[in-house]
């Protein structure tokens, strides 16, 4: 019978207290929002890529679809880089500086922010050119 390695075989254990895995837990949610934030800004470009010239022939005010257009861009990436920062936070158990947990937790607002005045665009361009079409 193979009788491995101890020292190969066996793990590393590390005790983490309550807090901490109650951090990362939290994290986790963050980056898991953010990629849900990312997965419905690549969503919404593809739609307006797709459908806008056939809902509206003659738009008017094409600049608020060019706001959208360019809210749901940032907002995919300041997702994805809050979610390379989030995963930083995790592997190393909170331990970065305040100053980049911040910068982390803005840009995560950011993105929902973006994601935010995108949508809030597209309804008032559609307001627009359906009600003074």
């Amino acid at each position: 019978m193979y009788e491995g390695n101890d020292a190969v075989t066996e793990q590393a254990t590390v005790a983490y207290s309550i807090e901490q895995k109650a951090n990362v837990a939290g994290v986790k949610l963050y980056y898991d929002t953010c990629k849900h934030t990312t997965t419905l800004s690549t969503a919404s470009v593809l739609l307006l890529l797709a459908f806008l010239e056939k809902l509206f022939p003659t738009p008017r005010w094409k600049f608020v679809v060019v706001l959208a257009f360019g809210s749901f861009i940032l907002s995919i990436f300041f997702s994805v880089f809050a979610m390379l920062q989030f995963a930083e936070i995790v592997r190393t158990m909170g331990r970065l500086s305040e100053a980049r947990l911040k910068v982390a937790y803005w840009i995560f607002y950011g993105s929902l922010l973006l994601f935010a005045w995108g949508i809030l665009c597209l309804v008032f361009f559609a307001l627009i050119n359906f009600f003074f079409s």
